[in-house]
């Protein structure tokens, strides 16, 4: 049988993403050998570990920014939008910087230390049925510290838990036996590499894609033995502890991963995988094609190579759906579970509704972008896509769903500007 491992990256507040992921991999009946972590992934890699997911939710759904850090201050963009007012916001980040600086440059992080030891039972941890790893850095090296935490001593584990979440400068650096340690993402925030070296045949790796960067070793992402699951789009501040963020960002990592693993389809949004899927996939090339004067077999060719076999032809209407449709959605909309035909309905319908408004900038822009795609000259393919690659060729022939989904009677022409 493969062994399988499951590598956690790290990302504050983000990490509540893995525990939609987790609970997706509970549903699918996946289980897993080994689990690596690094920062938030080592503390949420804890409970993988040892199969207790209940626990791990419910820290989750408990933590507030004040129970992160004393005087806690929420940093995220939300949080200032919503403030009453541009003092309260001021008088929120005074405190937390005279704390700051009190602590000689480190937040006073108890409030989170005694969750953390609360949720998490060490014995538990080192017993756990599965290899657990972690990743942590040692100063003043600044040299990757790899453990396996089954092997450390009972009264160990939860401050090496700590050293690999020490994200300096705005967390205390740990201390442990004389040494200093900080967070493990300065050198190895998705440990692919280790859950290998551990003995991992297939490794299923969750990322956040931290401030959208690539993680270190990111060439192993390509290997057919490495899962790889990641929010579509950045999930925000890695410091927004609150719930809102929180439960939006469980239930997105729910979802992505029941996507990777075939439950559902779709990229920013969610679609079910329905029976006539693939029907029609076919029917919009289909119709792209008569749209186009281009002889089916020819224009199924075109695509075909030009998108390199990456979709296939219901991933690539789905894909060219959601780029028409995605800016007449609310970022609540993308966590529901959505039947194809009723979103392009609605989509359809907000469309038409909105451009009937001249203050809508937004359905002004798409109808002026739709009418110019049907005016355009007929597509030559093969071309356009050497010319302008996959990424512009999919947004050109996704204008093509309007005239495709009977839009095209329904609107009326552009406002002037």
């Amino acid at each position: 049988m493969t062994k399988r491992a499951v590598a956690l990256a790290g990302g504050g507040s983000l990490g509540a993403y893995e525990v939609g992921a987790f609970e997706a991999l509970r549903e699918l009946g996946i289980d897993y050998d080994i689990v690596t972590g690094t920062s938030i992934g080592a503390l949420n890699g804890a409970f993988f570990a040892t199969g207790e997911y209940d626990r791990c939710r419910k820290l989750w759904e408990d933590i507030t920014p004040e129970g992160v850090m004393v005087q806690g201050v929420n940093i995220s963009k939300r949080a200032l939008m919503e403030a009453d007012s541009e003092k309260a916001v001021l008088k929120s980040f005074m405190s937390f910087l005279k704390n700051y600086v009190k602590r000689r440059g480190s937040a006073d992080i108890t409030p989170f230390r005694h969750y953390v030891a609360d949720a998490i039972d060490p014995v538990a941890v080192k017993n756990a049925p599965r290899k657990f790893g972690l990743v942590t850095t040692l100063l003043p090296r600044l040299s990757e510290v790899d453990l396996v935490v089954n092997d450390l001593p009972v009264d160990r584990i939860l401050p090496y838990l700590h050293a690999s979440s020490a994200c300096a400068p705005v967390f205390p650096i740990e201390e442990i036996d004389g040494k200093k340690y900080i967070d493990g993402f300065y050198n190895n925030n998705l440990p692919i590499d280790f859950a290998f070296r551990l003995g991992a045949e297939e490794v299923i790796a969750i990322d956040l894609k931290l401030f959208s960067i690539k993680p270190q070793h990111s060439y192993l992402l390509s290997l057919p033995n490495v899962i790889y699951i990641a929010p579509f789009t950045s999930l925000g501040s890695m410091l927004d502890f609150s719930q809102e963020p929180i439960r939006r960002h469980m239930r997105l990592g729910y979802l992505d991963t029941m996507k990777r693993f075939g439950r559902y389809r779709g990229y920013r949004f969610t679609f079910n995988n329905a029976d006539d899927f693939e029907a029609l996939g076919d029917e919009f090339l289909v119709n792209l094609a008569h749209e186009n004067g281009i002889y089916f077999k020819n224009c199924i060719t075109a695509i075909t190579a030009g998108i390199q076999r990456e979709m296939r032809a219901s991933d690539y209407l789905l894909r060219a759906t959601e780029l028409v449709y995605e800016p007449l959605f609310s970022e609540a909309e993308q966590e529901k579970i959505w039947d194809l035909r009723e979103f392009i309905a609605l989509g359809r319908e907000r469309l038409i509704a909105g451009t009937l408004n001249e203050d809508n900038k937004v359905g002004q822009r798409l109808l002026q972008v739709y009418h110019h795609a049907v005016a355009a000259p007929s597509l030559d393919s093969m071309a356009k896509i050497r010319e302008d690659g996959f990424a512009n060729e999919i947004t050109r022939l996704a204008l093509h769903l309007f005239p495709l989904f009977y839009v095209r009677k329904a609107l009326p022409a552009p406002a002037s500007t």
